[in-house]
């Protein structure tokens, strides 16, 4: 059974650490693969490649079988790719504190489909389809997104070392294939309006320290609407109502939303996006959601609990009763506070908190399926407010 013994997992780290294998093991073991291509995970993160020289060389030896390669250890700064030829190599997965292996490869491996490792690397990449990248400047970003014409998933981990100025401008790029996009703790996003990804399908932004600029963000967004199903914001901003408006008039598409980290997010803002959320547009006859009419799922950071108790408004109302229109889609809504709000704490208090019609909607929502999660970022507190509100209900009957 070869297929028993093409991965070879090696891992010493862990709660129990462990000694690494003898080199000859290694041997004995990938004998037993036959000539199947090898998935060889090397997991170390207390040591460097220097004191591993020897379960190096032993892989080292099959190179030519290499399928996957995943390496996670304290330093990597030997020639570790450099001599070996690798003709079956399909992934490559980096983790290192002190990474610097200068060229990463003498034959670049032809088969090689996914690249992830802690900073830029200067390979060919038109045939590369995944890629991470760690530390790269916004015109290490601009190069790979122009060298790897059919990219489909990217992920990237940005640095302030540099930014765009007049003197040296970015391209306009057009990417047609990408469809997964993430985006990590970068500053500035002006360079953002120049790029267009007519194919994406999921794009997340993550920076929770600094504030960034909307409207080259917006214009990025706009570049990708058509397509664009998940969006997942996570960053330090100052929503405008113009922002909001822009958010949910161009996503046709869209499925879930989620914005986090919005700790500036006014009751006037939350209150506009309850507003377009809320409007309805009659078609034969029926009325449909006017803005993002295919939202499934809705995430939203807040500092207070108070400033959502408007949002049953984007379910509309059931059957039946007027105006009768409702957002079937949208299934699930979970709400992230900072501030928790003690009248939670209490299901008696909850009429306290919104009138009985709202109370008599969420149970409707529960009827209908949706789930309806609050959580408190300072603690494990969270519940299910429609399964609260049940509660409520049952225990007065």
């Amino acid at each position: 059974m070869p297929r028993l013994w093409n991965i070879l997992p090696l891992y010493a780290g862990g709660a129990k650490p462990r000694h690494l294998p003898a080199p000859f093991l290694i041997g004995k073991w990938i004998e037993r693969a036959g000539q199947l291509p090898l998935y060889i995970a090397l997991r170390e993160p207390l040591l460097s490649g220097m004191q591993i020289v020897g379960v190096i060389r032993a892989l080292n030896e099959h190179s030519h079988r290499w399928g996957r390669i995943n390496i996670g250890v304290e330093s990597i700064s030997w020639p570790f790719f450099s001599q070996q030829t690798l003709p079956e190599l399909r992934s490559i997965h980096l983790e290192s504190k002190d990474y610097n292996v200068g060229p990463l490869f003498r034959l670049f491996p032809e088969r090689l489909v996914s690249l992830s490792v802690p900073q830029m690397v200067r390979l060919p990449m038109e045939h590369l389809t995944q890629i991470r990248l760690g530390n790269v400047t916004i015109f290490e970003l601009f190069d790979t997104l122009q060298g790897a014409p059919n990219l489909i998933k990217f992920i990237v981990r940005l640095n302030d070392s540099r930014v765009e100025d007049i003197h040296n401008p970015l391209p306009t790029i057009v990417h047609s294939r990408l469809q997964d996009f993430t985006i990590c703790l970068h500053q500035n996003t002006r360079s953002l309006e120049k790029l267009a990804c007519t194919s994406l399908k999921s794009f997340t932004f993550n920076d929770e320290c600094n504030p960034i600029q909307m409207s080259p963000f917006i214009a990025f967004l706009k570049n990708s609407q058509n397509s664009l199903i998940n969006l997942s914001l996570s960053v330090e901003i100052q929503l405008s109502e113009f922002d909001t408006a822009s958010i949910c008039q161009g996503f046709h598409l869209l499925q879930h939303l989620s914005l986090e980290s919005f700790s500036r997010l006014s009751k006037s803002i939350m209150n506009t996006l309850i507003s377009f959320l809320a409007e309805f547009t009659s078609t034969d006859g029926e009325k449909v959601p006017t803005y993002l009419p295919n939202l499934r799922s809705l995430r939203l950071e807040l500092n207070s609990l108070s400033n959502w108790t408007k949002l049953p408004n984007i379910f509309g109302y059931p059957a039946g009763h007027k105006p009768g229109n409702h957002r079937p889609a949208l299934n699930f809504i979970a709400i992230l506070t900072y501030e928790w709000d003690d009248r939670f704490t209490d299901k008696w208090s909850l009429p306290d908190v919104m009138d009985n019609e709202t109370l008599q909607r969420i149970l409707w929502l529960g009827n209908s399926g949706v789930k309806w999660q609050c959580e408190y970022d300072q603690s494990d507190l969270n519940f299910d407010l429609i399964q609260y509100t049940s509660d409520l209900y049952d225990s007065s009957d």
